[in-house]
């Protein structure tokens, strides 16, 4: 089943220094086009090890987590002024760019098969819109639309060593709590 906006949900309009966000959830089939050059400013940002570990998504397995439903991508988005985008040749106004994303990978748990759980496999902003709310209203929309979905628990990682782990403090003011340590070795 592939995941697609809900009309039913209305995507959340909020204001920031640089023009309005949009958040809304978008199936993976329809961001293919311009997600990639945000996975790479993604990667070159925070990704470990780029030297030996290249990004290298795995399209295949991220295209049937979306088919199968088990894929949910919220997108921000800031919303153009009409005037800004019409095309003069036909008028046709393009998709508001994309800025941000978060990817949660959902369904039942290996040990807890009964209970719903999200891991929320990755997510990121532009930088230039990491002020004000901006980032804690994105992540907020998120846990609102993991709720809806029937989600019990959410799962997420952070980076340590990013900016001094300083969005655990956002994801702390979310009802995030640490529960487990992940380690990690080159080998």
């Amino acid at each position: 089943m592939l995941t697609r906006p809900d009309p039913a949900q209305p995507s959340l309009l909020e204001p920031s220094g640089l023009g309005k966000l949009r958040f809304r959830w978008e199936g993976l089939h329809s961001l293919a086009r311009e997600i990639l050059p945000l996975f790479q400013q993604h990667w070159q940002e925070i990704a470990l090890d780029r030297d030996i570990v290249p990004l290298d998504p795995d399209w295949d397995n991220y295209y049937d987590l979306a088919t199968t439903g088990k894929l949910h991508v919220l997108t921000a988005r800031e919303v153009m002024p009409d005037v800004c985008r019409a095309d003069s040749a036909n008028e046709k106004l393009p998709a508001d760019p994309l800025v941000g994303y978060v990817f949660n990978l959902i369904g039942g748990h290996l040990h807890y098969n009964s209970t719903k759980f999200a891991h929320t496999e990755m997510f990121w902003l532009m930088p230039e819109y990491r002020f004000g709310w901006n980032g804690f209203k994105l992540l907020k929309y998120n846990l609102r639309g993991l709720k809806q979905r029937g989600v019990v628990v959410s799962t997420i990682n952070i980076k340590l060593g990013f900016k001094n782990a300083r969005v655990g403090q956002l994801l702390a003011r979310l009802g995030y709590a640490p529960t487990d340590i992940v380690l990690r070795k080159i080998i």
